[in-house]
C-alpha cells in the first residue's frame, strides 16, 4: 500500500491505497519496476458510501507524454451546502454529465504533458484530485473525490536504457564476493547440583 512507500511520516493517512507495480527487468539483486495499478482499499471505499447523495463516476482514458496509456476511474459524492434544510443532495443527470465532462478535460489536460513517473506522483499526492474537486464544486458541491482505480492500459516499446534511466543509480550488487560469517557465541549451560 502507499504508506509503505513513503520515507517519512505521511501528511495524510495514506494506507487506503494498493498501488501494483511490474517487474521489467532483473539486475543483480535489485528488481526494476514500473508503475501497473492503483485501487482504493474495499474498507476505504465502502466507508465513502452514504444514503441521501448521489455517487457520480467518470471513466476516464489518458495517453501520458511517454507513450502510456492511463485508465481512471473517479468517484465522487455529492454533499449538502451549509444553507439547506431538505434530507438529500441528489443532483441533476445534466449536472452529472458536467461534473464527467469537467472531471476527463482536467485529466486529459494535465496528465497529457507528463510522462508517467510524475503522472503517478500526481496521482499520489492527490495533485489531480485537489485539482478536480476545486474546479467541479462550482457545478455541485463535491465530497471525497478518489481515483477508485487506475490502470495501465497500453505502454510503449519496452527499452532498456529509458527504464534504467528512470531508475537512476542502482546499489552494486555482492553475489560474487566471499562472505564474512560469524562464530554466534552459546551461552554456557549452567550445572545442576
Amino acid at each position: 500500500n502507499q504508506a509503505d512507500l513513503v520515507n517519512d511520516a505521511p501528511t495524510k493517512d495514506q494506507a487506503f491505497r494498493n498501488v501494483k507495480f511490474e517487474v521489467q527487468e532483473v539486475a543483480g539483486r535489485n528488481l526494476l519496476t514500473q508503475f501497473h495499478s492503483l485501487a482504493l482499499t474495499t474498507d476505504k471505499a465502502r466507508s465513502l458510501l452514504r444514503k441521501w447523495c448521489t455517487l457520480i463516476e467518470a471513466p476516464i482514458e489518458v495517453k501520458t507524454a511517454d507513450g502510456y496509456v492511463l485508465r481512471m476511474f473517479v468517484m465522487c459524492f455529492t454533499k449538502k451546502q451549509k444553507t439547506q434544510l431538505s434530507k438529500n443532495c441528489y443532483s441533476k443527470t445534466r449536472l452529472e454529465k458536467w461534473v464527467r465532462l469537467r472531471m476527463s478535460k482536467i485529466a486529459t489536460q494535465r496528465l497529457s504533458k507528463v510522462g508517467i513517473n510524475e503522472a503517478v506522483q500526481m496521482l499520489l499526492n492527490d495533485v489531480l484530485v485537489d485539482e478536480m474537486s476545486k474546479r467541479c464544486n462550482a457545478i455541485v458541491p463535491l465530497r471525497d473525490v478518489k481515483f477508485s482505480k487506475v490502470k495501465v492500459i497500453r505502454t510503449p516499446k519496452f527499452e532498456l536504457q529509458r527504464l534504467y534511466d528512470a531508475h537512476g543509480e542502482l546499489p552494486e550488487t555482492k553475489e560474487g564476493e566471499a562472505r564474512e560469517v560469524e562464530e554466534a557465541d552459546e551461552p554456557e549451560e549452567e550445572k545442576k547440583e
